[in-house]
């Protein structure tokens, strides 16, 4: 299998699963070090001698893998090299930077309207009782006018009852009056 710019040529990496992103970005990762290593026996000398996968758990979804490659040069010198796609890392450092400053911000916001939300309520709560000690007041001022319009009533009923009287005593004086 020889790495390249343009991909894998011989065998494909992980043929079945292409569209998976994790696995994009392990073979960008591992594509960007292609300058630096070459895993074939081409002609500057460097042959792989053994490739390690080191499954690792990953808090967002299944295994991720740190992958080591060990080469060895023309001059018998080995070296290793890593790749590791840090998934979680990447993932950790974008909550971080991203995800959680939103969620802090949308927790003011709804903390604030929280708080609104709360005064408006002990406002309407107040004007309700305002509005139902208005209503009692009312009924009351409407209970004297009826109690008032009933006595003015009753007075106007004496007044025409001493009326009829006040008629009938002076009839009676002016006949007292007025001899025969």
């Amino acid at each position: 299998m020889r790495t390249t710019r343009a991909g894998f040529t011989d065998e494909d990496f992980y043929g079945s699963n292409d569209t998976d992103v994790v696995h994009f970005r392990y073979l960008h990762k591992l594509l960007r070090q292609v300058p630096t290593m070459t895993l074939s026996d081409v002609s500057d000398g460097k042959f792989t001698q053994y490739v390690d996968h080191e499954a690792t758990a990953s808090k967002y979804g299944s295994n991720t893998y740190k992958t080591t490659v060990t080469t060895m040069d023309d001059a018998h010198a080995v070296s290793d090299h890593a790749f590791n796609p840090f998934i979680d890392d990447q993932l950790d450092k974008h909550y971080q930077d991203v995800v959680k400053p939103q969620i802090d911000r949308l927790d003011k916001l709804i903390a604030d309207l929280t708080t609104v939300v709360e005064q408006q309520g002990k406002s309407i709560t107040a004007m309700q009782n305002t509005v139902h000690d208005q209503g009692e007041a009312i009924t009351t001022l409407q209970s004297t006018v009826h109690d008032q319009g009933e006595a003015i009533t009753t007075l106007q009923a004496q007044y025409s009852e001493q009326t009829k009287q006040l008629s009938a005593l002076e009839e009676r004086l002016a006949a007292l009056e007025q001899p025969k």
